[in-house]
């Protein structure tokens, strides 16, 4: 004879068991030929054209996760945002290195003048050559100053 009783308590409670397993599952993310960013989870749906772009994702996430990400969702765009932030910081990156390469440009220009005045002694006096060392060597010191200061950013921005 079967124990209803006990039928029940057990599928309850492989049923609280079952439900309590975490969920994963896989998603891939590729921007079309609008530049619209769009995630699937159905490999098939990805134009050929785009599958050297495609990003795969995958998820492993339980309830108590889910919760979490329902009461922290963030705007869809939020993402794409944070893409373009990264983008403007590397070309704000680069803007900053063509300055300081046409600055160090500038500093040898005017270390070859000073090396030929140096020689020459065109009409100029030992103080004035020594006045213009002066005032190149602190350009480079500074110029040194903002090198360095700028591969640390670099750096910090790299590694994040």
């Amino acid at each position: 004879m079967i124990n209803f009783k006990k039928l029940k308590i057990w599928l309850v409670l492989l049923i609280m068991i079952i439900s309590s397993l975490p969920a994963s599952g896989e998603y891939y993310r590729y921007v079309d030929n609008k530049g619209n960013l769009i995630y699937t989870d159905d490999l098939g749906k990805i134009p050929k054209n785009q599958m050297s772009n495609v990003k795969e994702y995958n998820e492993y996430k339980s309830d108590a996760d889910n919760d979490i990400q329902k009461k922290e969702s963030q705007p869809a765009n939020q993402e794409t945002d944070t893409e373009n932030d990264t983008i403007n910081r590397k070309l704000s990156f680069v803007a900053k290195r063509q300055e300081l390469d046409k600055e160090y440009l500038s500093i040898m220009k005017e270390r070859e003048q000073l090396e030929k005045e140096r020689k020459s002694m065109a009409g100029k006096s030992k103080k004035e050559i020594k006045k213009k060392t002066e005032e190149l060597n602190e350009k480079i010191e500074n110029y040194q100053k903002k090198l360095k200061e700028f591969n640390e950013k670099f750096a910090s921005f790299n590694t994040n």
